[in-house]
């Protein structure tokens, strides 16, 4: 194991905004890098945790002592030497957003930081992305649904207006309502009214039984 492992290579981000993921039987990554002495990204940590460790069949602890000598792959391992030199007012690098003020990160911390900037970015890109089809996909089923509504409001109305003139009918006939089978020109309006009515209800109920549908898949999705 590298003797830089002895060190704590990584101090505990205090102030970040963006959470890595905390797994209940494995370390926090920082954790993993002072005791390794082998600096990891947020993406390969998961790689680590899900693909290396769960199928290790030992504990934390025994799966860290013994990271790179059995279940690492290649480490690669550079000398630093001389002097890094960066602008503190470089937010990109004084890690002013992972720390208190005024403090003053070493290399490792750094390229830390980076690295969670770099992961925090993507997975904004991502939600964002996921976002974008979200909307798209219900954007694409809203001409349908539109359409179905539509075609409600329209039987509706027609209903509507039927019914109302029927009543026309018989409010200004002078034959009482209870004529009406003896009466045949009342009759034929009752009838062709009444069959219209039928075939209108038929349609409509199909109409919002397809618009009940979708509702009912987008739920579920």
């Amino acid at each position: 194991m590298n003797n830089l492992a002895n060190k704590d290579l990584i101090h505990p981000v205090t102030r970040g905004t963006y959470k890595e993921p905390v797994y209940k039987d494995f370390v926090p990554r920082e954790e993993f890098i002072n005791r390794t002495g082998i600096f990891v990204s947020p993406d390969y940590f998961e790689y680590i945790y899900d693909m290396e460790f769960k199928k290790s069949g030992v504990g934390a602890d025994e799966f860290i002592r013994n990271y790179e000598a059995k279940y690492s792959t290649c480490i690669q391992e550079i000398p630093l030497q001389g002097i890094f030199k960066y602008e503190v007012m470089d937010d990109e690098l004084n890690c002013a957003g992972e720390y208190d003020e005024c403090y003053e990160p070493n290399i490792w911390e750094i390229v830390n930081a980076l690295s969670r900037n770099s992961k925090a970015e993507f997975e904004k890109r991502y939600d964002a992305i996921e976002k974008y089809n979200s909307v798209l996909e219900r954007c694409q089923k809203f001409p349908d649904e539109f359409l179905i509504l539509t075609e409600i409001i329209k039987k509706v109305w027609l209903q509507n207006n039927i019914v109302n003139d029927l009543l026309g009918h018989l409010a200004y006939n002078e034959i009482c309502a209870t004529e009406i089978v003896g009466n045949e020109a009342l009759k034929d309006i009752w009838d062709i009214s009444l069959n219209q009515l039928k075939m209108i209800s038929n349609d409509l109920g199909g109409n919002i039984d397809s618009f009940k549908q979708i509702g009912q898949e987008k739920k579920e999705k």
